[in-house]
């Protein structure tokens, strides 16, 4: 079986683990979307030149008021690539909105693995998400302690 056939595969098993809405495979493409529930939805593309799957989500344009300040946490947060797991983000050149992107090495990948990197992802996009559409109580700085320090 191929890398794509056998991530099909992958991804169609466990769909139901993770009660996911919809996945969809893209075979010529070689990428699969996922929709988590009606409002949340995760990419997933083969990068064969690296080996490993690139899984990406939009999160959240961040809030007008805050923007600044949470431009400055997201680089600050790729910076600590170590604790987070190479977990890092991107700006949308369109729409401004923030993306997660985890890069995930095919090696020796399995079911159980990816489970627990999908749910981990999930997670931290919703954290995320919460985060960067916060104004801060009355100005005050949101805690981003929990977001910051998130692994997949």
């Amino acid at each position: 079986m191929s890398v794509i056939e056998d991530t099909t595969r992958l991804l169609a098993s466990i769909g139901d683990q993770l009660n996911l809405a919809r996945v969809v495979a893209d075979e010529y493409s070689a990428s699969w979307l996922i929709n988590v529930d009606d409002r949340r939805t995760i990419v997933i593309d083969l990068n064969g030149a690296h080996d490993s799957l690139m899984i990406t989500s939009a999160v959240a344009v961040p809030h007008p008021d805050r923007k600044l300040t949470y431009m400055e946490m997201m680089l600050q947060y790729n910076h600590q690539w170590q604790e987070t797991d190479g977990v890092r983000f991107s700006i949308e050149p369109t729409t401004g909105e923030a993306t997660l992107i985890y890069e995930m090495p095919l090696l020796n990948v399995d079911e159980e693995q990816l489970v627990i990197v999908l749910e981990n992802f999930i997670e931290h996009c919703e954290t995320w998400r919460v985060l960067l559409q916060s104004a801060g109580k009355n100005g005050a700085h949101p805690d981003g302690d929990d977001a910051m320090m998130m692994r997949v």
